[in-house]
């Protein structure tokens, strides 16, 4: 299928305030989690809460800009998703009151980050890649190179989360939301608390995917 996504999905429902924190707005209305994996060039997001819990579907840059700059560390636990099918690009994170206990990162065919311990149902999106050479040189089993599935990681996700396995998330419908930049406001989190940004500051960081696409 191909996905160009991110899902956040916290084990406690987040106000506006939180949700704001990682970088969207609600803008009224509700849109389907259909609607933004399917259209992964849009900003909007869809934020589900029900069951004590909150999953956010984001097309755009903002969770991932907010992972990048290390702002997930929303209280209890959040799982954290995102892929970029076009050029094979998984990221899984979780993180535990502030603190990561696993976090992997997989890109172009090789693991770029591998920290913590697996969690439950990583294998469940973690595919053994066959590239036909099943010895060494020494005659030993060569070792399994393992590549990460980012479709079936993003659909996985909230079964890892702690909800339930039959859960899909094409059918969720939520809160429609957007990137700050979308409404005319800043994403320093600083500033959210009142503080000013000297010139040298305001300068605008390029996006996750513009960083990835060497753009």
């Amino acid at each position: 299928m191909g996905f160009n996504t991110a899902i956040l999905i916290a084990d406690s429902v987040l106000t506006d305030d939180t949700v704001k924190t990682l970088n969207l707005v609600p803008v009224g209305g509700q849109i389907t989690a259909e609607a933004v994996l399917l259209t992964p060039s849009d900003t909007r997001a869809c934020v589900v809460r029900e069951g004590g819990s909150t999953i956010i579907l984001d097309g755009g840059e903002s969770l991932t800009t907010a992972a990048d700059e290390g702002r997930l560390g929303i209280p209890g636990t959040v799982h954290f998703a995102a892929t970029v099918s076009s050029v094979d690009f998984s990221e899984f994170t979780v993180v535990s009151n502030g603190e990561i206990v696993r976090h992997l990162c997989y890109e172009d065919g090789e693991t770029m980050i591998d920290v913590g311990e697996p969690v439950p149902g990583e294998s469940r999106w973690l595919i053994t890649a066959d590239d036909g050479d099943d010895e060494t040189r020494t005659g030993e089993p060569a070792e399994a190179e393992i590549e990460v599935d980012g479709d079936i990681l993003i659909q996985k996700l909230p079964e890892m989360a702690g909800l339930s396995p039959d859960l899909d998330v094409f059918a969720l419908v939520g809160a429609a939301y957007d990137a700050f930049e979308e409404q005319g406001e800043t994403t320093d989190p600083g500033a959210l608390e009142g503080e000013e940004t000297g010139e040298e500051g305001s300068a605008k960081r390029p996006g996750f995917f513009g960083r990835l696409f060497g753009r």
